[in-house]
């Protein structure tokens, strides 16, 4: 059994991240603009995706819920994104969208930021009461990136870096992953979201959680649990 590829931080209001940023270059370097490429050519690309259909915890509430992991990286050398915008489309066995709005045919996500050669992983999940949707089988996911502004690393947030992650199987196929974390940022990081990303033994995308962490990040390195329940045939060696 067990874990998980990547732990991410989203923060609120705080702006920090998860994973291993790439040395700050000068702010001299690039430019700021809002485009789907950063000044060297690199761009956000979708390194992995997948979905799953889940049951409801409560079992009078019956609505259709679809839990979407993504998986992005920025190939950008000397960029980070920021206020990247996704939209997620979840389609039926017509290729037709199950969700459809008069401002949206899918679901928008927000990422703060991904810095240059980094690899970050959201999670969400949809739900639905309108009685047509009930019957609805979700067959693929689409993942749309919107343009986004692209700056030299030292101009956005002091990252959040984790380092020591390690999940311990417990009672019930539950398990608990324990991460240090680095922060440069001189306040709190308040009320920040975990995305935990689960992989098989080979390496492929299960999906994943996101859970509200109790604890704040204070500056400089401390430590941090949370509870999960991984799907089946997790492989929790690959922290």
């Amino acid at each position: 059994m067990a874990a998980l590829a990547a732990v991410a931080l989203l923060p609120a209001g705080a702006g920090c991240t998860g994973g291993t940023p790439q040395p700050a270059p000068s702010k001299s370097v690039g430019i700021t603009s809002d485009s789907l490429k950063a000044a060297d050519g690199g761009t956000l690309r979708v390194a992995d995706s997948t979905f799953q259909i889940t049951t409801p915890a409560d079992t009078l509430v019956t609505k259709n819920r679809v839990k979407y992991t993504v998986v992005l990286e920025n190939t950008s050398k000397i960029q980070a994104a920021t206020g990247v915008s996704l939209m997620v489309r979840l389609l039926d066995a017509s290729g037709r969208s199950v969700i459809e709005s008069a401002i949206a045919d899918g679901l928008p996500m927000t990422l703060h930021q991904v810095y240059p050669g980094q690899r970050f992983g959201a999670v969400d999940v949809w739900s639905s009461g309108n009685p047509e949707l009930l019957g609805v089988t979700v067959i693929k996911m689409e993942v749309e990136i919107k343009p986004s502004k692209w700056v030299p690393p030292d101009q956005v947030f002091g990252p959040v870096t984790l380092s020591d992650v390690k999940a311990e199987p417990g009672a019930g196929g539950a398990a608990t992953v324990s991460f240090v974390t680095d922060s440069s940022d001189p306040g709190l990081a308040v009320s920040p979201t975990v995305s935990i990303i689960y992989r098989d033994a080979t390496g492929r995308l299960l999906g994943g959680d996101r859970i509200a962490h109790p604890d704040d990040i204070p500056q400089g390195r401390s430590t941090h649990h949370v509870s999960v329940q991984p799907p089946p045939n997790t492989d929790l060696s690959k922290t």
